[in-house]
């Protein structure tokens, strides 16, 4: 893996939720860097902990959209959805891109551990 390329920026871009709830009152974009050039993504291990690093963070700069009442909570997991949706193309690893789109669609860890056999 590129050292150069060994981080990512995850944002979330909450557009047009933060004017339907007052109580978010930055209007900036959240941002967490993530390090991860100690992470192998050839290994199933690697990729899986990237992607936890990754769903950790986009939770992070979504938090300000969470709420219990079904109209926020769709906010909250759209955002999550859309940070990690960025983030994994910003990775640009065909590994953690094939881990994600089986995350995605709910697939069991078995079919999660032959992706990265492939």
């Amino acid at each position: 893996m590129n050292k150069v390329t060994s981080f990512i920026l995850i944002s979330a871009l909450a557009i047009g939720t933060q004017h339907a709830h007052a109580d978010v009152s930055d209007n900036s974009p959240r941002q967490v860097l993530i390090h991860f050039a100690d992470v192998d993504l050839t290994r199933i291990d690697g990729v899986s902990v990237l992607y936890r690093r990754l769903h950790s963070a986009a939770k992070d700069v979504c938090a300000p959209l969470y709420g219990k009442d079904a109209e926020r909570a769709f906010v909250f997991k759209h955002c999550v959805t859309d940070a990690m949706s960025r983030a994994v193309a910003q990775v640009a690893e065909p590994n953690l891109s094939a881990y994600y789109r089986a995350k995605l669609e709910g697939r069991s860890a078995m079919a999660l551990e032959t992706i990265a056999r492939q």
